[in-house]
């Protein structure tokens, strides 16, 4: 006996919100809806649609879908994807030459909580003349009450001559390990990025960033 499944939408609309399948056994006909699988694709592509139009460079992204008791102990993997200093884009944003107060940006990951994390990097974009002015910091999330504190990160003095190119053809890339300066007890909630520029007369922007994220849910 044959079994033969097809989409079928629950909303005759011409744009249904949700779909089901019909699978059909001979005369008898059942149906399952698949609307969970459908509102997390539409939800992810609206994510990755804002995260691309920059407005600031805060974005709420991630490669998996939130949390299901269902997937606890699974690998998975946060990710913010690419996360634009400004708009336009490619062009960044200034670092305040000579200013402690510095350059901050944010990425707010919501949908993602691993319970154990493997792998911690951050990617940083950068075009500047004297990357040695400059002082790194990220304060991710927190799960203790004295809540979330800053970590300075040491970056290298030659980053332009080791760094890689980036994707919008403009200044260098490097990459941080985090897990070397900490661990994280949670990943789900506001990451912040902060960089001053200590000293004067050598000016340069913040061009894109980014958080990627390994482990178990």
């Amino acid at each position: 006996m044959t079994l033969s499944c097809t989409p079928r939408p629950s909303d005759p609309s011409p744009r249904p919100a949700a779909f089901g399948w019909r699978c059909t056994q001979g005369q008898a006909t059942t149906a399952t809806t698949a609307a969970k699988v459908v509102t997390f694709a539409v939800a992810s592509f609206l994510a990755l649609f804002l995260a691309g139009c920059g407005g600031g460079g805060s974005s709420n992204q991630s490669n998996t879908p939130p949390n299901d008791p269902a997937d606890q102990g699974r690998s998975a993997s946060c990710d913010s994807t690419l996360l634009w200093a400004a708009e336009p884009t490619p062009s960044g944003s200034l670092i305040p030459d000579n200013n402690s107060t510095g350059l901050t940006r944010q990425w707010n990951n919501e949908s993602c909580a691993l319970t154990t994390v493997t792998s911690a990097r951050l990617d940083i974009c950068l075009s500047h003349s004297a990357p040695s002015d400059l002082v790194w910091s990220i304060t991710p999330p927190s799960a203790t009450r004295s809540g979330p504190s800053a970590l300075t990160l040491s970056a290298p003095n030659n980053w332009n001559s080791t760094g890689n190119a980036c994707d919008s053809g403009q200044g260098k890339q490097q990459s941080f390990d985090l897990l070397a300066v900490t661990t994280l007890p949670t990943t789900s909630g506001r990451w912040t990025l902060q960089v001053s520029d200590l000293k004067a007369f050598d000016n340069g922007t913040l061009i894109q960033w980014r958080v990627r994220l390994e482990g178990r849910l």
